[in-house]
C-alpha cells in the first residue's frame, strides 16, 4: 500500500546532449487483492520530470517537476521540454510545452489554438528540419505541416513542395554504406566482419576486412537531410560499430572505433548496465558531441571519451535518486 519506488518512464537529451531530461512515474497503490497466489494492485500514477546535465550528470532542477496527467517527453531543448500530456476529459493527446527547470507552462493546446487560428497540433512525430524553418515541425489537423516557434507559440505553414521526413527515432542503425569508392558491409553468419570494397573503375579491385568480428552489429548513423540519405556518423575519418557481448538477450553493448582506411578498430568499450534483463538492451539515443559520445538506455547514460573510449560518466538511475 502507498507510493511505491519510482519507475524511470525514459530519458531524453537535447540535440547537444548538454541537458538530459528524465520522466518518471511514482505508482500509489490503494487497495490489492490476492488470487490464486497472484497480486493485483489498484491505484494510480504520478509522473514527475528531473534534468540533468548531460556532461557531469548533476541534477539541475532543484525539485521534481510534477505533471498534472500522463505524459511522455515529446522533444527537449536548451530551455523547455515538449510533451505529450493525455487530456483526461477529451482522451486526446496533446501538445504541452513547460520550462525544463521549473516547469512553468509556456504553451498548452488551448493557447496554441489561439494563437494559430483554432489550430491543433499533432504531439507524436516531429519532422527532420533542413535548416531553413525556425522552429519545431509538426502537423497540424487540417493536415499541413508547420514550424511552430517555442518562443512565440506561432506556427508558419511549410509549402506543399517541400518534402520532409518524418522523424522515427534518434539515430539509425546502419548495416552497409557508400563513401567516395568505397563500399562497407557486414558479411558472416554467426559473427560478422566488416568489409570494405574499392572500386576501380567499373568493378571492385581491392577488398579490406577487420581484424575483429562482431555479434549483431550495426553502423551508428544519422541523416544527411539534405540529401535525405542515411549516412555514418564520422568522428576524425573513424565511424561507430555497435555489437553485443553475447547472443541472447542477456548481454551489454559494445562500441568500436574503426578507421575508414583499414578498418582497424582504435578502441573498444562495454556499456555496463544496472540489469541485464532484456528490458535493459534498448539504447534509446547515441549522439555524438565533439569528442564525446553519448548513449541513452531507459534508465542509465554512459558518456565516452572518444579519443580513447574511455568512460566520462557512468550513471544509472535507482529508486533512491529522487525527492518526493
Amino acid at each position: 500500500m502507498g507510493s511505491q519506488p519510482p519507475e524511470t518512464v525514459s530519458l531524453t537529451a537535447t540535440d547537444d546532449g548538454s541537458k538530459i531530461a528524465r520522466l518518471y512515474s511514482v505508482f500509489y497503490v490503494s487497495s490489492y487483492t490476492k488470487r490464486s497466489g497472484s497480486t493485483m494492485r489498484y491505484g494510480s500514477s504520478t509522473y514527475y520530470l528531473e534534468m540533468y546535465d548531460g556532461f557531469t550528470g548533476k541534477r539541475l532542477t532543484e525539485n521534481p517537476i510534477k505533471l498534472k496527467s500522463r505524459c511522455q517527453v515529446f522533444k527537449l531543448t536548451d530551455k523547455n521540454i515538449w510533451l505529450r500530456s493525455y487530456n483526461n476529459d477529451t482522451k486526446n493527446n496533446e501538445l504541452l510545452i513547460i520550462n525544463n527547470l521549473d516547469g512553468t507552462v509556456l504553451f498548452n493546446a488551448k493557447t496554441l489554438a489561439a494563437k494559430n487560428k483554432g489550430l491543433s497540433f499533432e504531439p507524436t512525430y516531429e519532422y527532420y528540419n533542413p535548416g531553413v524553418f525556425k522552429g519545431t515541425l509538426l502537423q497540424a489537423d487540417d493536415a499541413r505541416l508547420y514550424a511552430l516557434d517555442e518562443s512565440t507559440g506561432l506556427a508558419s505553414v511549410i509549402p506543399d513542395s517541400i518534402h520532409l521526413r518524418m522523424i522515427n527515432r534518434p539515430f539509425f542503425e546502419i548495416s552497409s554504406t557508400q563513401f567516395g569508392e568505397s563500399y562497407i558491409n557486414f558479411t558472416g553468419v554467426q559473427r560478422k566482419r566488416l568489409v570494405k570494397k574499392i572500386r576501380n573503375l567499373n568493378s571492385f579491385a581491392s577488398q579490406k576486412e577487420s581484424s575483429i568480428d562482431f555479434i549483431n552489429p550495426f553502423l551508428l548513423g544519422k541523416l544527411n537531410v539534405l540529401g535525405n540519405k542515411e549516412v555514418p556518423v564520422f568522428y576524425k575519418d573513424c565511424f561507430f560499430v555497435f555489437s553485443q557481448t553475447k547472443s541472447g538477450n542477456q548481454f551489454e553493448w559494445q562500441i568500436n572505433m574503426l578507421d575508414t582506411v583499414n578498418l582497424q578498430s582504435k578502441w573498444t568499450a562495454i556499456i555496463h548496465k544496472p540489469g541485464l534483463q532484456s528490458s535493459d538492451n534498448k539504447l534509446t539515443n547515441i549522439l555524438l558531441h565533439n569528442n564525446q559520445l553519448l548513449t541513452l538506455g531507459k534508465d542509465n547514460i554512459h558518456l565516452l571519451n572518444v579519443e580513447t573510449g574511455k568512460p566520462v560518466l557512468e550513471k544509472a538511475f535507482t529508486a533512491t535518486e529522487t525527492i518526493q
